[in-house]
């Protein structure tokens, strides 16, 4: 695949973060996308180099986006699961809205919720109900996402290598 794909990344307060990625795999369940990052920055007491190499799982049917994160030398550094809704993906543009709450898995296994502190208290209830329901969703598969994801990483970006 290879093209230029723009992730597109939207906060409840109508800010965006838009990335220029590479689209690794679409299809009519997900997407992946590789996006290498330029500046070392940090995602609660993780540290993430320069250069970190960021691969996007982006599942039509589920209320999260997965970030796989590696070290430039190939170290898992991270599994980050962003609670989401209205994931759109295509060729050109993949579109999600962040809502607040991460589920980070480390290489250790250790798993930490993020973030659940930055949930509004006025949300209206329907959405404090997606994102408690998606939060436990995540806690209840993610080893199974996970493995599903090393299997696709496998076929599609470490055999190609």
């Amino acid at each position: 695949m290879g093209k230029g794909t723009l992730e597109r990344k939207a906060y409840f307060d109508g800010k965006e973060d838009l990335f220029q990625c590479e689209l690794i795999y679409l299809s009519r369940e997900c997407g992946i996308l590789k996006y290498v990052t330029e500046r070392a920055h940090s995602t609660g007491d993780l540290f993430l180099p320069a250069g970190t190499v960021s691969y996007g799982f982006f599942f039509r049917d589920e209320p999260f986006v997965l970030y796989r994160w590696f070290s430039p030398q190939g170290k898992l550094i991270g599994d980050y699961f962003n609670v989401a809704d209205k994931i759109r993906i295509s060729e050109k543009e993949f579109f999600w809205r962040d809502l607040f709450v991460d589920v980070l898995v480390r290489p250790s296994g250790k798993v930490d919720i993020l973030d659940e502190n930055e949930v509004p208290n006025n949300l209206e209830e329907s959405l404090l109900a997606y994102i408690q329901n998606a939060k436990e969703r995540i806690l209840s598969i993610y080893p199974l996402i996970l493995e599903k994801a090393d299997e696709m990483m496998e076929n599609l970006i470490w055999r190609k290598k």
